[in-house]
């Protein structure tokens, strides 16, 4: 008999807590960026971040920065194995990118990630952001990383 994995995600109000649990996860060891930690407690402050829990677990956290009128600069933390959740994942990220930027009259939303992380740019695609550039020596260790957008407002 095969177990149907369920998911319960929610959206809620980003804590420093949920951003300092996800920071455990193996992947954010010795990446290069300073002062997650930091970073990650700053964010609570803000009052564009999210967590999505699954069954009141942190499994992705995230937010906007807006950079100026018009353009907000995404970020994400997430656990790793996130295939089984990509539908659900889409539907809750799609929402709250959309009602984000007609809130704040956001007319782009762009994204900076690692050039290997191939996952995470599939599910950036699958969330309706394109591939805008490939960033030379762009990341803390000089690593090559690609800037994602997505467009708002029928721009």
């Amino acid at each position: 008999m095969t177990e149907k994995n369920e998911s319960a995600l929610s959206l809620v109000p980003y804590k420093k807590e949920h951003g300092l649990e996800l920071l455990k996860e193996p992947q954010f060891k010795d990446s290069g960026i300073k002062d997650l930690s930091a970073r990650a407690e700053a964010c609570e402050n803000e009052g564009l971040s999210f967590t999505v829990l699954d069954r009141d677990k942190p499994i992705m956290c995230g937010g906007i920065g807006i950079s100026w009128s018009g353009l907000g600069m995404l970020w994400v933390l997430s656990i790793s194995g996130l295939d089984h959740l990509t539908d659900d994942l889409c539907r809750v990220i799609n929402t709250y990118l959309t009602v984000t930027a007609e809130s704040n009259h956001l007319r782009r939303i762009q994204i900076g990630i690692p050039e290997n992380l191939i996952a995470e740019r599939v599910f950036l695609e699958e969330i309706g952001f394109k591939f805008e550039s490939r960033m030379p020596a762009y990341g803390p260790k000089g690593e090559v990383w690609i800037m994602m957008r997505q467009l708002f407002g029928g721009v």
